[in-house]
């Protein structure tokens, strides 16, 4: 066994990628986002720029009306989503303020996230304000 270990390091050794090619490979890339994909980023983004979100204050982001007339069960879950969101929303202005396109993998898996999160708990109430 340590054999075959030895005999694939042999094998793969001195193939790195060059430096170009790593450089490439450690840049973002490109995807074409759908409408509503687009659509949700520059709501959420215009928000943040707005300053009607501030993802250092969760209550920013939440509507209070239905928050307080949720159920215990719904409001714990709730409550569960919110660090995650916010951390997401801390990403995607993060990633936002880079000088790529928004148009990446990396941006997408973002906003797939937080609309997922999102979805989990509006599928019962719409507790967000985004």
């Amino acid at each position: 066994m340590a054999d075959d270990f030895a005999k694939a390091i042999k094998k793969h050794s001195g193939q790195d990628p060059s430096e170009e090619k790593q450089e490439q490979l450690g840049k973002p890339q490109a995807v074409q986002l759908t409408d509503e994909y687009e659509n949700f980023l520059k709501t959420v983004i215009s928000l943040i720029d707005d300053g009607k979100i501030d993802t250092k204050k969760p209550s920013s982001f939440i509507n209070d009306d239905i928050y307080d007339s949720l159920d215990d069960e719904l409001r714990a879950k709730t409550d569960q989503a919110i660090p995650n969101i916010a951390s997401l929303l801390d990403r995607i202005m993060d990633f936002h303020a880079r000088e790529e396109d928004d148009e990446s993998v990396e941006m997408k898996g973002l906003i797939d996230m937080l609309w997922q999160s999102k979805q989990r708990i509006e599928e019962h109430a719409d507790v967000f304000i985004f």
